[in-house]
């Protein structure tokens, strides 16, 4: 039988290609997949050394520093990391967040970004867009639609052997009112409530939405003699007057934190103590209009000139020291004492917006109002991202005569870290640990570190140890300092006679690695240091702490090489 194809030239379903077209449909293909990694080699080597990172090279640099900087990470978020070099798994989740955090793959995403907004209207994995403008933090959503505090979650086989340990929050904040309670100090907690509560109809909804669970874990933290102060009702009052949140922005609005003050200080105006309490504060006020674009359209990974948002403005009352005309310093003779996180240090700390490019704390949060309101001078420890458990940690490291001087601990913390499931908290980076506090007393007035005589304080040491560096493109904070411990100390100029040192640096600002971060353990530096009171402001940064060491003064290097 004859093939009945045999005079047809080509069978249909066939292609048939000369060379030269083959060579260029194989050249195009090659140049399609070679061209990225190309063009980015060459973007990485026009950058100095000490900041240019090549994927083809960095993939065989195994042990390098980030991946010992990934370790760290787990080790400080969980005891059963108990490995002291990275491991293959270690190198390659570190390699990949590099390839994520590249100037050159940042500007790729911020592109596919900004058309995908421009498309479908829709947010990303931290962004949730809404009605009207309104943006939410997924975090947040997630803490009133999630399993909630009360249910632990069920454990698997597919979850990262290397996941950080869960602490539930409820026994943590058991427990550090206990601490506190055995010390004399009483303590106050305020749950925030967050936008997605209140500002429902960006989400097509009206009412207030609070988690099923919210209302019994704050009962059952009063029962263990906890004052807490639920401003939801509050809230929901103050929006009959208008928005009490901001649209671009996780926070409240400059008058919904006065609001919030006043509605504290009236709760500790109820405290015996405080009715024979000297006052010693008599502000002045100012108002001042500021802009910001908002932390949310931050996260949603924009060009820096994208056009699609604008900065909101507020005016904000700001509270002044009637002698200096400054905002209002912080006291550690208080006996009050407030610590929280981002929604403290909004209106006053510059590097959360709303500065205009000034310099100097604004002076018109919730903790300046709540001053002005109770006549007293107040002590404020506020760390961005960090309320759950690093702004405790802060606290607990005071020395401990300044703790037991206290009368009061106001806890003023967004809600979303108390309601949020482990899986849901993991995603958020919020961490409940228990805190050790400090053990030692020592004068209340900063040691002198830069004094005439002595000039700069200015040591050489080797690096022994350094905190964990989280991902500064997955943070709920755009700057950070972490702690490193130097020994071999060698004095050049001052006075210092501790072997070791204890010394907090910058990690990164604006989301970008300094190379203060880079250092290397076993290596000697020269560092140029300030003590850290010296400058208050470093109280309210993210402090990335692993290391903390009540024997040894905190340290800031203003300068390294």
């Amino acid at each position: 039988m004859k093939n009945p194809y045999d005079k047809i030239e080509a069978h249909p379903s066939e292609v048939s290609f000369g060379g030269w077209q083959r060579f260029s449909v194989i050249a195009l293909f090659i140049g399609a997949i070679i061209s990225v990694p190309v063009e980015r080699f060459i973007s990485e080597f026009k950058k100095d050394r000490e900041s240019r990172w090549i994927p083809i090279v960095e993939f065989w640099n195994h042990p390098n520093q980030k991946s010992y900087n990934h370790l760290f990470e787990k080790k400080s978020k969980s005891d059963l990391v108990t490995r002291e070099e990275p491991n293959l798994r270690d190198h390659l989740q570190s390699f990949e967040a590099g390839i994520k955090e590249s100037d050159f793959r940042t500007k790729v995403r911020e592109s596919e970004q900004a058309l995908w907004s421009t498309l479908t209207g829709k947010g990303n994995n931290k962004v949730v867009r809404g009605k009207d403008g309104w943006l939410y933090y997924q975090a947040a959503i997630d803490a009133i639609t999630g399993r909630g505090p009360l249910l632990a979650e069920p454990d698997s086989v597919t979850k990262d052997p290397d996941r950080p340990v869960w602490q539930e929050a409820l026994p943590v904040i058991e427990n550090f009112a206990t601490q506190l309670k055995d010390r004399g100090v009483d303590l106050m907690i305020v749950p925030i409530p967050v936008k997605p509560m209140i500002q429902t109809e960006g989400l097509g909804a009206s009412g207030i939405i609070k988690h099923p669970d919210q209302d019994e874990f704050y009962t059952r933290l009063r029962e263990v003699g906890i004052n807490v102060v639920d401003l939801t009702v509050d809230f929901e009052h103050a929006k009959a007057n208008g928005d009490v949140f901001l649209k671009q922005d996780t926070h409240w609005r400059a008058r919904t934190a006065k609001m919030a003050a006043e509605r504290v200080g009236k709760e500790v105006e109820k405290y015996p103590w405080y009715q024979k309490q000297e006052k010693n504060f008599s502000p002045t006020f100012d108002q001042v209009e500021r802009s910001a674009l908002g932390d949310l359209v931050e996260m949603l990974g924009l060009p820096t000139d994208q056009k699609e948002f604008y900065p909101e403005t507020e005016i904000i009352e700001k509270v002044l020291d009637p002698q200096t005309r400054q905002s209002v310093e912080g006291d550690l003779t208080s006996p009050i004492s407030i610590i929280g996180d981002s929604f403290i240090n909004i209106f006053e700390e510059p590097g959360l917006g709303f500065s205009d490019g000034l310099e100097g704390m604004i002076g018109g949060g919730f903790s300046s109002h709540l001053a002005a309101d109770l006549k007293l001078r107040l002590h404020t420890l506020a760390i961005n991202g960090e309320g759950a458990t690093g702004v405790r940690r802060m606290f607990a490291s005071l020395p401990d005569n300044v703790v037991r001087s206290k009368k009061l601990v106001i806890w003023a913390i967004a809600s979303r870290d108390f309601l949020l499931s482990e899986s849901a908290a993991n995603r958020a980076g919020v961490y409940w640990r228990d805190v050790e506090f400090n053990t030692e007393s020592e004068t209340i007035e900063p040691p002198v570190t830069d004094d005439p005589e002595s000039g700069d304080l200015i040591l050489s040491g080797v690096l022994k140890e350094k905190s964990a560096i989280q991902d500064p493109t997955k943070t709920a904070y755009s700057e950070a300092i972490y702690s490193t411990i130097f020994e071999g100390i060698k004095v050049e100029s001052g006075e210092y006679y501790d072997k070791e040192a204890y010394v907090f640096l910058w990690a990164f600002r604006d989301r970008k690695f300094l190379p203060s971060a880079n250092l290397q353990p076993g290596k000697r530096y020269r560092l140029k240091l300030i003590h850290m009171n010296e400058r208050p402001e470093l109280s309210r940064k993210t402090q990335l702490d692993d290391l903390i060491r009540f024997d040894l003064d905190r340290l800031f290097a203003i300068e390294i090489e």
